[in-house]
């Protein structure tokens, strides 16, 4: 069992974290295969695969990376770093990371799009609904940035 202490971090947070950092230095490929499945080669290994699976959206428990937003239940990994050590590894942080980062990306294409083209009420419906479609973890809401506006 865990102990979360009073501001100090637990050994398996400062682990993620560790795994987290090396994360934003990997330049691997990735796949989205399906179904919320990502392939992510080996870092050491050619020609492996990691399979990464998103199987829950919310953040469930203490074991988190703050800066992915995930917990250690939002995804499963096929390594032995995940499947030993049940702790959020590179791999997963990796495929977080780019999922945050095509969401970002998504968000603004959408909001520049839609402030530059002046949409009605059917359009923005359209491209609410095809934003939904497109992205699997979902932080952010066209209409929560029309209503700042």
């Amino acid at each position: 069992m865990v102990k979360l202490t009073n501001g100090q971090s637990t050994t398996r947070i400062q682990e993620i974290k560790k795994r987290h950092i090396k994360s934003i230095t990997m330049n691997l490929k990735m796949n989205f295969d399906n179904n919320n499945t990502w392939n992510v080669e080996s870092e050491n290994v050619p020609n492996q695969l990691y399979i990464v699976k998103q199987v829950n959206n919310e953040i469930c428990c203490a074991m988190v990376c703050s800066a992915c937003k995930i917990c250690i239940h939002t995804f499963e990994c096929s390594c032995l770093d995940y499947s030993i050590k049940s702790i959020i590894c590179k791999h997963i942080h990796f495929v977080a990371l780019n999922i945050i980062e095509s969401e970002n990306k998504l968000l603004e294409d959408l909001t520049s799009n839609l402030f530059t083209t002046h949409p009605t009420q059917e359009t923005d419906a359209d491209v609410t609904v095809t934003y939904w479609r497109r992205v699997g973890v979902v932080r952010y809401r066209i209409q929560d940035v029309c209503d700042a506006s």
